[in-house]
């Protein structure tokens, strides 16, 4: 029964939220579905708290703009907040991670 479960709800979503920090990495990954990865360090108050990974979800309407502000915010070193979903365990065609962005805001500059 728990196997059966987890095939039920597997992609559906488990959380949503937001996170603002500074993207440290960002990569395109996989042998056979190549998918956007991301890194970003958290912030609180200017200092990093942890890092966190994530993905910008390949079937997405919105995958280019997310990658361009992405990585826009990793070349200026911006920080931003990101909007995500975390779903039930990981369809790897979708991204490597269970956390897929839906959105990216600016929301300071780093000098």
């Amino acid at each position: 029964l728990p196997y059966v479960m987890g095939i039920v709800t597997m992609g559906k979503t488990y959380s949503e939220g937001d996170r603002v920090g500074q993207v440290l990495k960002l990569s395109e990954k996989g042998y056979i579905w190549k998918t956007w990865e991301g890194m970003m360090g958290l912030t609180q108050s200017g200092a990093y708290i942890e890092s966190w990974d994530f993905s910008i979800d390949s079937r997405s309407a919105q995958k280019d703009e997310l990658l361009h502000k992405l990585t826009q915010a990793y070349k200026t070193g911006n920080i931003v907040r990101v909007h995500y979903i975390q779903t039930i365990g990981i369809r790897p065609w979708r991204g490597g991670t269970s956390y897929l962005i839906q959105e990216v805001e600016d929301v300071a500059v780093t000098r």
